[in-house]
């Protein structure tokens, strides 16, 4: 990193920061701030990264909700993944990032009839239903015109968790009972249930509760062909890669993962060798640390003894990671500082709410009006996760620094009924 080294404490700047301070500094003056700037050698490394832990027989998926801008998916497109996609906005900016739809996962606990047959029309490669009304939607179109997607049904198994979590009593998924009836009276339809996915939990750090996340939904793929006499040619059994984000937060046991996971998919095409595609899921594990925010401070003040740092990006900006309200937070530092100040500083943004806090009690080093602050770990969950139209604000930019150059970022917003 140029111009700054790694912060004492617990605001610890990653150990792939990527992106020094100079690149910074210069995307800074030239976009303006807020800014967020994503380093595509980092999300190769990423992907890479994530590729070793898993066995050959797994594909991964990048959940394009994590990071839509069209750059960021397209490095992904370029090393080969497949996509994750919960709207028509997204599968579109997978086409502009010239990602192979046949490789792509349409999911989502509603989707409306435009949807569906954006779906059938768009060469998706899976459209996951998650209850009978919508099959018997996806059926009804297939009376109509052919529907080349393979069709999975989402399970929700009741189990596992994360730091969010998606099974149990959720909207997400059928349970075991609507699972078997809707394999057991398919004869004579024009679509078929071939696959299962499922997704129990976001953000974990525990290896082999991660494990035993995927590993409830093979079990339960497993225990529907049983019932059912069915058998299913793929599944996807979900993700849940955690990054350390927070003080205290420790990575994810690696070799602990990749074990549990080698055992856990080979014993599963042992038992099933008709399966023809096991895919997992990643959104924030591949992107977080890839981006960085810059925001510019445009007021220092001390308010009933507590000192304050306003800066022009808040919530607006990067609203979606945080449900803590800057009581924790990822690193930040000043730019062009040398590790830590004595004072601790609350920053926030320049919203009309007391909501919008990024960090309290954070140690910056004697922040002046016009420093330029940069907030690590930003490459998930910004921009496309905030409430940037409050107050009118507007969104942040948002580029890619590849080649030793930054280009500004192609994004897509909306799309669809």
């Amino acid at each position: 990193m140029t111009g700054g080294g790694r912060m004492n404490g617990e605001n610890r700047i990653p150990a792939d920061p990527g992106i020094g301070d100079e690149t910074l500094l210069r995307a800074a003056a030239h976009f303006g701030t807020p800014l967020f700037v994503y380093d595509e050698g980092v999300l190769r490394r990423k992907w890479e990264r994530l590729r070793n832990l898993l066995p050959p027989c797994v594909d991964i998926l990048y959940s394009v909700k994590a990071n839509p801008a069209v750059d960021v998916i397209a490095a992904f497109a370029a090393l080969g993944c497949g996509f994750d996609v919960a709207s028509q906005g997204e599968a579109a900016a997978v086409s502009l990032a010239g990602g192979n739809h046949a490789k792509s996962v349409w999911v989502g606990p509603g989707k409306s009839e435009g949807d569906l047959r954006f779906a059938a029309g768009a060469g998706i490669g899976v459209l996951a239903v998650e209850s009978e009304g919508e099959f018997g939607r996806v059926c009804k179109i297939a009376e109509e015109r052919p529907f080349p997607p393979l069709v999975a049904l989402r399970l929700n198994p009741g189990g596992g968790g994360g730091s969010l979590s998606m099974s149990g009593a959720t909207q997400f998924g059928a349970d075991f009972d609507t699972a078997v009836k809707l394999l057991s009276k398919e004869s004579g339809r024009k679509v078929e249930i071939s696959g299962v996915h499922g997704y129990l939990g976001t953000g974990l750090l525990d290896a082999r509760k991660l494990a035993a996340n995927m590993g409830l939904v093979l079990r339960e793929a497993e225990r529907l062909q049983r019932a059912t006499g069915r058998l299913l040619s793929f599944v996807d059994a979900g993700g849940g890669f955690g990054v350390p984000l927070y003080p205290g937060d420790a990575p994810l046991d690696e070799e602990i993962l990749t074990e549990e996971l080698y055992d856990l998919f080979g014993r599963y095409l042992d038992r099933h060798p008709w399966t023809e595609g096991l895919f997992v899921e990643s959104g924030r594990f591949l992107t977080a640390e890839a981006g960085v925010m810059v925001a510019r401070v445009l007021d220092v003040k001390r308010v009933h003894g507590r000192n304050f740092a306003i800066v022009d990006g808040g919530i607006n900006a990067i609203g979606g990671r945080d449900g803590y309200l800057g009581s924790k937070h990822p690193p930040l530092r000043i730019l062009g500082k040398e590790g830590e100040g004595d004072t601790p500083y609350t920053v926030c943004g320049p919203l009309c709410t007391p909501m919008d806090r990024l960090a309290v009690n954070v140690r910056l080093r004697e922040p002046k009006e016009g420093d330029l602050v940069a907030f690590y770990m930003a490459g998930a969950y910004g921009p496309s996760a905030s409430p940037g139209r409050f107050l009118c604000r507007g969104f942040p930019e948002e580029v890619i620094f590849r080649g030793g150059g930054l280009t500004r970022c192609r994004t897509v917003w909306g799309g669809g009924a």
